[in-house]
C-alpha cells in the first residue's frame, strides 16, 4: 500500500510539472468541421476528456455546448451522442450524433465495421515492414486497475479479458526525432479496443512518441503524445451525400524536433490510405 501510494503521488506530482512547462495546446484549435441536423464533426484538441461526470473539468462536451448550446440535449447524460472516442492524449477528428436516429444507425456501422477511420502517428525507431498488420488481442492489464486503465496483449500474463483487435499500419516516412531514429505512420484500426492502437505500437517495439503509459513512463519530455485522428468515413442514408466524410491537415507535417529522412508515402497519395482498408 506505501508503495502504491508512492508511486501514485509522483506520478501526480510528474503530470502536474508537465503541465506547467508544456502546457497543452490552445483551445483555439477546437473547432466544428461539418455540420448537419444529424451529425456534428469536431476537431478535439489533445489532452482534452471527451466527457466527465464533473462538471466543474472542461472536456469536448463542455466545448460544444459552449459552441453550439442549441445542439445539446439535455435529456442525455453528457449532452451529446458520442458514437465513437478518442484517447484524452489523442487530438483530432470526432463525430457525434445529434438525434437518437443518427446515433442509432451510426452505432450499426461502426459494429459492422463499414465506419473508415484513419491516424497519423510519430514513433519510436524504424520498422522492418513497410506494411504491417496486427491480429492480437487486447485486454485490461490486471497490475495496473488501481492506478490506470492500461490496457495489454492478450497473451501478456497479466491480461484480462481479452477480446479480438486487428490493426493495420503504413510507415509513411522514416527520419529523426530529437536526433534518435523515428518514423511517421499511418494507422488503421479495424476494431475499437481501448487504447488499441498504443497498445498495438508498443507491442511491435514502436511505442508512440510522448506516451508516458505505455514507455513504461520513460517518455515524459515531448510536449504531446503524437497520436492525430485525421480521417473519418461514416456511411449514411441520413445524409444528403449518403457519407459524412471529414479529413484533417497531418500536425505533424511541421513538429519543429521531427526530421524526415526518408519518404515510402505519402499521406497526400489517396493509395496510401487504400492499402489499409
Amino acid at each position: 500500500m506505501v508503495m502504491f501510494l508512492l508511486s501514485h503521488t509522483i506520478l501526480f506530482i510528474f503530470k502536474s510539472i508537465k503541465k506547467l512547462i508544456f502546457p497543452r495546446i490552445n483551445l483555439g484549435d477546437f473547432q466544428i468541421l461539418y455540420l448537419s441536423n444529424n451529425y456534428l464533426v469536431a476537431y478535439k484538441p489533445y489532452d482534452l476528456l471527451m466527457n466527465s461526470d464533473n462538471p466543474t473539468v472542461e472536456t469536448l462536451q463542455t466545448l460544444l455546448s459552449n459552441k453550439c448550446p442549441a445542439l445539446a440535449n439535455p435529456r442525455l447524460g453528457h449532452q451529446f451522442h458520442f458514437i465513437h472516442r478518442l484517447d484524452f492524449i489523442t487530438s483530432g477528428v470526432v463525430c457525434v450524433a445529434l438525434t437518437k436516429k443518427a446515433a442509432k444507425e451510426a452505432g450499426n456501422h461502426f459494429s459492422d465495421r463499414e465506419v473508415k477511420k484513419f491516424y497519423v502517428a510519430l514513433v519510436r525507431g524504424w520498422p522492418s515492414q513497410n506494411f504491417i498488420c496486427i491480429n492480437e488481442p487486447i485486454g485490461e492489464d490486471k497490475n495496473e486497475l488501481l492506478t490506470s486503465k492500461k490496457m495489454c496483449i492478450g497473451s501478456d500474463k497479466n491480461c484480462i479479458k481479452a477480446r479480438n483487435a486487428q490493426t493495420r499500419v503504413l510507415v509513411l516516412e522514416t527520419g529523426f526525432y530529437q536526433n534518435y531514429p523515428a518514423s511517421k505512420v499511418l494507422l488503421s484500426p479495424l476494431t475499437g479496443r481501448r487504447h488499441q492502437l498504443r497498445v498495438h505500437l508498443s507491442y511491435l517495439g514502436h511505442t508512440i512518441i510522448g506516451d508516458f503509459t505505455y514507455s513504461n513512463k520513460k517518455d515524459v519530455e515531448p510536449p504531446r503524445t503524437f497520436l492525430h485522428s485525421l480521417w473519418i468515413r461514416i456511411p449514411s442514408q441520413l445524409e444528403e451525400n449518403k457519407i459524412v466524410d471529414v479529413k484533417t491537415e497531418d500536425p505533424f507535417e511541421r513538429t519543429s524536433q521531427w526530421k524526415p529522412l526518408k519518404k515510402i508515402h505519402s499521406i497526400n497519395d489517396s493509395n496510401s490510405f487504400k492499402l489499409l482498408e
